[in-house]
């Protein structure tokens, strides 16, 4: 299977199958209208699928492995920079903890029956 890129926000992999019209109306052509619910449950199935991004829930996919496909991918790391994500050392230094205070949370016993 091909890998897909979102024009809108970037992501990357596989594709959601978005299918036109709502299942509840496909329910109610069977139960009340069965004579034209055949031409209908063909209708959502056949043509007009297209493709959606699982993150955003956009349209807007394109073959990541096409011309516009690299187009959008240098687009976006355009956009992103050089922004690189690092992870904090400890989860205590992203909330400013000096190491001091650090060890001695470390040092210290907690006693579940306080809670």
């Amino acid at each position: 299977m091909a890998l897909f890129i979102c024009k809108h926000c970037g992501y990357e992999g596989e594709a959601k199958r978005q299918v036109r019209g709502t299942r509840g109306v496909e329910i109610m052509m069977w139960t009340v209208f069965t004579p034209i619910a055949p031409f209908y449950t063909i209708w959502r199935r056949v043509g007009g699928n297209s493709k959606q991004c699982p993150n955003c829930e956009r349209q807007g996919f394109v073959k990541s492995s096409s011309d516009e496909g690299y187009i959008v991918k240098k687009k976006i790391e355009k956009e992103l920079g050089d922004v690189v994500i690092k992870p904090a050392a400890t989860q205590f230094e992203a909330f400013g903890k000096q190491s001091s205070q650090v060890e001695e949370m470390k040092k210290r016993q907690i006693d579940p029956d306080q809670f």
